[in-house]
């Protein structure tokens, strides 16, 4: 776990656009998570450093890392987790990415989609999580000064885009 000292120390990043995002790009908050000195954290299995609560999507959030894996864990693997911290569910795409310090992706999850139920409720469903990548590929490829930086990326989902089943009035004359 983090220390007070550690939790309260973060970086506010601003993302300034100029013109029109390409379309596979639009709705998406990005938050990163950065985990300094990451090759020394515990590879034991189980063992999960925290992330600060953030803000995306107008939602209470927090990412968990497992360095050396959830318990469910293939071997050599990092875990990756979202947390909804808010008290309302919500229905997100996301993904989890590395870049490396040219800004090269050296890691990306697959993209899911899923309901968060609130914080807390007896369900359990208020957090997600993946075998991100391998433990070897980031030590090698990712670190920058040592540290890692995940890049989450959220949005919610276009209800409008649901489908719905059509309103079918009753024929009276049927009868």
């Amino acid at each position: 776990m983090l220390s007070q000292t550690d939790a309260s120390y973060h970086q506010k990043m601003s993302v300034v656009d100029i013109g029109t995002p390409p379309d596979g790009l639009q709705g998406w908050d990005i938050a990163q998570v950065r985990l300094h000195g990451f090759a020394d954290l515990s590879t034991e299995r189980g063992e999960e450093v925290d992330s600060p609560e953030f803000t995306c999507l107008g939602r209470r959030w927090r990412v968990a890392v497992y360095p050396g894996g959830d318990e469910d864990s293939a071997d050599g693997m990092i875990a990756v987790y979202l947390w909804n911290q808010s008290d309302e569910p919500i229905e997100i795409e996301y993904f989890f990415s590395v870049r490396d310090s040219t800004s090269e992706e050296v890691a990306r999850s697959v993209l899911e989609r899923d309901i968060f139920a609130p914080f807390g409720e007896e369900d359990n469903n208020d957090s997600r999580g993946v075998d991100f990548t391998h433990r070897s590929t980031i030590i090698a490829e990712a670190l920058v000064n040592g540290t890692l930086t995940v890049e989450v990326r959220m949005r919610k989902v276009d209800q409008s885009n649901t489908l719905v089943a059509p309103f079918i009035p009753k024929n009276p004359l049927c009868k």
